[in-house]
């Protein structure tokens, strides 16, 4: 079912067109009046496709039904124009109700578009407890109540039966669709998928969840609908259902108004306490087509860091197409060929369903990459590098509890990476840099900026002459595209430490920060008994964690070892010290 969507609903035709099974494709469209249809009239790809248009907006319901009658399949697909399917998905699904009779809907794993699993995709029957825990959980969602939504609960490895899938992606059997007689066109939009799938069960067929089936849906992403009018219809098909289906007791039965009313106010002062633009003008995810174009790829690990915000667009300006994985994809900046997802993605798709990629950057701790072990036994993968960091050789004698499971962390990733590639027959290599400096996220050189802001004095152990020699974020980066671009040529298996181009001491070093943060610096001599006391206090403050008495006794410590022969080739030059 169609209604402006605009190009999205290209990027949806061409997933279910790359699917495994063939299909007959029916677009029904309610009236729209943007360009989303030129590309059935324009594109020979499209020529299969049959399009039906409505002289108004009929709604979801009605535009399904009209849709049903008009197709010929065993099986209909229901889809939202502003999702794209994995290739494999259309095939499990007919299959699971091939194989299973009793089945009469069979809805799949829904994620958004950064690959976060959409509430909604694996539901229960609304009721006024859930209903409640439902308005609760969205507004506080610290609280994990009892819900319609059922996203919180383990992903199930095989078919699971559940009172209700999203409408936006699911599939029925023709015979139980005609039987319950399709959806109730009393619904225009919201709730119609959940009586949808109570009429299916009270009419003796199940309603299964398929976690091996994904696609990918951008919640308001088709059609020019304002948040006020989503609640609006969400208010609407809200009384509906509970008039069609209502609470036991009158108690509950009033509980039931009042909790609609109150929804719906809630919903209209926050789309008033945001904005009221038409949901597809607002700034979203892109369409991730590149996780189910079947074209290879470059994986980063962890981009939203130091190395990243200089890695990113250095690949991209080379060409390569790039998916990079963040906590907080939304956050990320939008950058061409790249494509942002939460690394939850990989947790929950089926490993078939993976995006191609044939070299792969990881810019996580280095103890986290254990997660990823499925990503990196993929058979087309024929390339790895880590980044380790040098505190392995700086840290290896502290005497810091936190410090030493860090050295052990690292060490113990290290070589299970190494011996994992070496299994699986891959180059694994791994880089040691010393102190990162230049980007936003490192807490070392950031950190003696924002004393020196904020005081306009720092203090320091007197002489403060152990040397160091930090790189910059922009040469590391510039290194992985060398060795990406040239990995015949420039080989680095193993360990390789990676440093600066200028050797100074750590007195000289801060100077300079405070030179390039303040001006004139100031710097207070003494004593390390005083300094590593003021650590030992900073330790037990919020987001100071890493901060220790060791950092005191580094000072006047040297933290320069040779570089690395096997850099030698690879035109690694990096820069002197500009912090």
């Amino acid at each position: 079912m169609n209604y402006n969507s605009g190009d999205i609903l290209q990027d949806c035709l061409l997933s279910v067109l790359r699917s495994t099974v063939s299909s007959e494709i029916i677009v029904v469209d309610n009236c729209s009046i943007d360009h989303s249809l030129d590309v059935i009239e324009e594109y020979r790809i499209f020529s299969s496709v049959k399009l039906i248009r409505n002289p108004r907006n009929l709604g979801f319901s009605a535009a399904v039904n009209k849709g049903a009658k008009s197709s010929v399949g065993e099986y209909l697909l229901i889809l939202n124009p502003d999702c794209v399917v994995s290739p494999h998905a259309l095939k499990h699904m007919a299959l699971h109700l091939q194989q299973n009779s009793e089945a009469g809907v069979v809805g799949g794993l829904v994620f958004d578009f950064w690959g976060v699993e959409q509430a909604g995709c694996r539901r229960n029957d609304p009721s006024l407890r859930r209903s409640i825990g439902k308005f609760a959980n969205d507004w506080l969602p610290m609280l994990r109540l009892d819900s319609i939504n059922m996203t919180n609960q383990v992903l199930p490895d095989t078919p699971l039966a559940v009172d209700a899938v999203s409408g936006s992606f699911f599939m029925a059997r023709r015979e139980t669709f005609n039987v319950v007689g399709g959806m109730d066109e009393g619904y225009f939009l919201h709730f119609e998928d959940l009586d949808f799938c109570r009429k299916v069960r009270e009419s003796g067929s199940t309603v299964m969840f398929l976690a091996r089936a994904c696609a990918f849906h951008q919640k308001g992403g088709a059609g020019r609908v304002t948040s006020l009018q989503i609640a609006r219809y969400k208010h609407v098909g809200f009384n509906r259902y509970f008039n069609k289906y209502p609470a036991d007791g009158v108690f509950s039965r009033n509980m039931i108004v009042l909790l609609s009313k109150v929804m719906f106010w809630a919903q209209w002062i926050n789309c008033f306490a945001r904005h009221t633009l038409p949901m597809n003008e607002r700034e979203q995810a892109k369409v991730p087509a590149s996780l189910v174009s079947g074209r290879s790829q470059v994986l980063v690990l962890g981009g939203r860091c130091d190395v990243g915000e200089f890695l990113l667009p250095r690949l991209s300006a080379c060409g390569y197409d790039v998916i990079a994985t963040s906590r907080t994809p939304e956050r990320c900046p939008n950058i061409p060929r790249v494509q942002w997802i939460n690394p939850d993605y990989f947790g929950k798709a089926p490993k078939s369903d993976y995006p191609l990629f044939d070299r792969m950057i990881c810019l996580l701790p280095l103890w986290e990459l254990q997660r990823y072990s499925e990503v990196l036994t993929r058979s087309n993968l024929s390339g790895v590098l880590v980044f380790s960091s040098s505190s392995v050789l700086s840290k290896s004698n502290s005497k810091e509890p936190k410090e030493k499971q860090v050295v052990s962390a690292l060490i113990k990733g290290e070589t299970w990476l190494v011996e994992l590639m070496h299994k699986n027959g891959v180059v694994a290599s791994i880089l040691r840099p010393t102190m990162i400096y230049g980007g936003r996220h490192n807490r070392n050189v950031n950190r003696i900026k924002k004393i020196g802001r904020t005081l306009g004095i720092l203090p320091m152990v007197k002489g403060g002459v152990g040397k160091r020699q930090p790189v910059h974020a922009d040469d590391i980066s510039e290194l992985c595209v060398t060795v990406l671009s040239n990995h015949e040529r420039i080989d680095l298996p193993g360990t390789t430490l990676v440093a600066g181009g200028e050797v100074l001491s750590y007195g000289q070093m801060v100077t300079r920060v405070i030179q390039h943060t303040v001006g004139q610096p100031r710097i207070m001599g003494a004593s390390a008994r005083l300094l590593r006391f003021i650590g030992l206090l900073l330790s037990r403050l919020p987001g100071q964690k890493d901060v220790s008495a060791e950092m005191v006794n580094r000072i006047q410590q040297d933290l320069v070892y040779p570089g690395h022969a096997k850099l030698a080739n690879s035109g690694f030059c990096p820069r002197r010290f500009y912090p």
